[in-house]
């Protein structure tokens, strides 16, 4: 099982291995053509990116081919742009691995590591990015050949780590106690050699084996030059000028930063449900390590330190912001680092100055910072770009806006555009579209009677379209959460609306405010400034119809305004509220037709917030049991986004040592 320990650092049989030739090689001129293909997307220029790319057959050029089309498909969702998003990265994942074999068997090294690394980065780029496509896909059979190629580049990213911790320029040494130190490394490459001969197309990768656990060290690129110039080359060495390191180890180090901190981080956001069976089959991810990583390639001037830098803008930025139990910002310990990102982001702007992408990255710094208008004013500034997933991209965050500060015709207005600029999801966008309107219909319904008419109209027009694209997008091959929860509300309102007494219009059958719900989903309260947050508790004032007595909706206005009266300080009156939906009967809850099955759990997250808020880490066991209450609550629409705020919680409190 382990051959193939000769064939990445030739050591094998106990014998001293011939000296690997380093040898100057086209391969160079390609890298520089495929990072400059690459640079251009990331500067939003696809027409600089084809030039570079039109004439290339290399595995670098492949691999560009391949990023293009990923970030295309990542950032757009569209079905027919993943295909071709996989098609390529099947390409260059295979073309790569021919010539990682090639350049061990010749025993022909480019740079300061192991022959063939630069070509087993790229593979497992390529894997990982096609893991994610698969992912994505509303294919079974695609989620499961996903699930394959994470495992493959778990474990090339892992080997290489290995080599670079080891010391990779000194692992030729012709001395027993070298082949000794590096004994890590080679029985991690042999399980490379191996996962790719059993697993390259299939289902499955090496019988009964699981992945390694990442090493503890990684490799700093910011001080790449000081590490390989402080070491006694061996013979051939390559250096680049004034004795710096070349290109080819920068590409190397700082892919596996950008490519194995990323992975580390999103495998630490995994709910608690999945994580369990994820951990029971060896992968855990480690969000200490994988931001770690990712700061250590964000300073480089290339693709991988821009992709570092796009995962922590967005961490930070986005997936942070869904979260309460975090540490202070600017204070280390994992919280926001604010001030850092802002430098980070300036960087971005004046290496890549005509990307949207950053752009979009300034607009949510400014919501983080409960800006909210000032954000809405620079996303409907003009926007030139040419990948419209971008464009899509500003629209969305721009909306969303507006909804948090309950601009909603802006709000419906921006989700229908988005049905015209990505098909991700034609349920939500037609959903938050309709509840735009539901609430302008009940703003305006006493005030101007004639406006309010229309806007119910286009409410019950926005609201009915949902069903028909209901089903036709999938995440991991099964309905998105989301949807499913939007398709139940529908349902719910269409029932409370039909029968003696009443209009039959959806609009009436509407209980608790459908856009403080989908903020609360979104955490938008956290970036809503106060008059914001005002706004929403005149909305969930709003009388409830008659029939929301056999309904759960009461339940879900009081946990809603807990989170407000949190927001405004209202300590007392928010435990009250909670304490009040913890105490209903759960069983008589669930009785109810399409009842809300997310109320409940969340109240105990809610709970943990606010232990949180008012006491910090003294009430570190009660956050801890509440929190665990939440996340192990039996399944419910939002577990997902749930179970991100509740493993973050844990993550918190083991940080600090509660």
């Amino acid at each position: 099982m382990f051959k193939g320990a000769a064939s990445w650092l030739g050591v094998g049989n106990g014998k001293p291995t011939a000296e690997a030739i380093y040898e100057p090689h086209d391969g160079d001129v390609n890298l520089e053509q495929a990072l400059k293909a690459m640079a251009c997307i990331m500067n939003d220029d696809i027409t600089g990116a084809e030039v570079e790319l039109k004439d290339g057959d290399s595995s670098y050029h492949k691999l560009a081919r391949g990023v293009i089309a990923f970030l295309r498909a990542s950032l757009g969702f569209e079905p027919e742009v993943m295909r071709e998003a996989a098609e390529k990265l099947n390409l260059a994942e295979t073309s790569a691995e021919k010539d990682r074999q090639k350049s061990v068997k010749d025993n022909i090294r480019r740079s300061s590591y192991p022959p063939g690394t630069e070509f087993a980065l790229c593979a497992a780029e390529a894997a990982l990015m096609g893991a994610v496509v698969g992912f994505l896909s509303e294919s079974l059979i695609e989620t499961m050949k996903g699930v394959s190629k994470l495992r493959r580049a778990y474990g090339t990213l892992y080997a290489i780590e290995a080599a670079g911790t080891h010391g990779s320029s000194n692992l030729r040494r012709d001395t027993e106690g070298s082949r000794s130190e590096s004994n890590m490394v080679r029985l991690s490459m042999e399980k490379l050699s191996v996962s790719h001969k059993h697993s390259k197309d299939g289902i499955s990768s090496v019988p009964g084996s699981r992945p390694p656990s990442p090493p503890k060290g990684n490799i700093k690129t910011s001080s790449l030059r000081s590490k390989i110039g402080s070491k006694k080359s061996p013979p051939g060495s390559p250096t680049g000028s004034k004795g710096e390191p070349p290109e080819l180890d920068i590409f190397i180090s700082s892919g596996l930063n950008a490519c194995f901190g990323l992975l580390q981080l999103i495998l630490s956001f995994i709910p608690p449900s999945l994580g369990r069976i994820l951990y029971a089959i060896g992968y855990s991810g480690d969000r200490e390590k994988g931001l770690r990583m990712l700061w250590d390639a964000s300073p480089v001037n290339n693709v991988h330190g821009a992709i570092a830098a796009l995962s922590l803008l967005n961490f930070y930025g986005n997936a942070l912001q869904f979260c309460d139990i975090i540490p202070a910002e600017n204070g280390g310990m994992g919280g926001f680092p604010r001030e850092k990102c802002m430098e980070m982001l300036n960087n971005m702007k004046a290496w890549y100055p005509d990307s949207a992408l950053w752009h979009l990255e300034d607009a949510r710094m400014l919501a983080n910072s409960k800006k909210l208008e000032e954000a809405v004013e620079k996303l409907e500034m003009p926007l030139t770009t040419q990948m419209r997933q971008v464009h899509a991209l500003v629209v969305f965050e721009r909306a969303l806006d507006n909804l948090f500060l309950h601009r909603y015709e802006a709000a419906a207005k921006s989700f229908v555009q988005m049905v015209d600029l990505n098909s991700w999801s034609n349920v939500l966008y037609y959903y938050f579209a309709g509840i735009s309107y539901i609430e302008l219909y009940r703003e305006l319904k006493d005030k101007d009677p004639q406006k309010a008419e229309e806007a119910a109209k286009l409410a019950e027009e926005m609201l009915a379209n949902c069903p028909k694209h209901m089903g036709k997008k999938q995440f991991l091959a099964q309905s998105l959460p989301l949807e499913t929860f939007a398709d139940r509300k529908i349902k719910k309102w269409n029932a409370a609306s039909k029968g003696p007494g009443k209009s039959g219009r959806i609009v009436d059958g509407v209980g608790a405010s459908p856009a403080a719900e989908m903020i609360y989903v979104w955490n938008g309260f956290k970036r809503m400034p106060e008059s914001a947050i005002t706004r929403t508790v005149e909305t969930l004032a709003y009388p409830l119809p008659a029939h929301t007595a056999q309904t759960d909706d009461g339940l879900i206005v009081s946990l809603l305004s807990a989170v407000t009266h949190r927001y405004q300080k209202n300590y007392s009156e928010c435990s009250r509220l909670l304490e009040e939906v913890l105490a209903s009967d759960k069983k008589k809850t669930k009785s109810i037709p399409f009842y809300d099955n997310w109320v409940l759990p969340t109240a105990h997250y809610e709970k943990a917030v606010l232990l949180w808020t008012t006491q910090g880490k003294k009430a570190r066991e009660e956050i801890r049991v509440e929190l665990k209450k939440c996340g192990g609550w039996e399944s419910y629409e939002l577990e997902t986004r749930m179970g991100l705020r509740v493993v973050t919680g844990l993550e918190t409190l083991d940080r600090l040592g509660a």
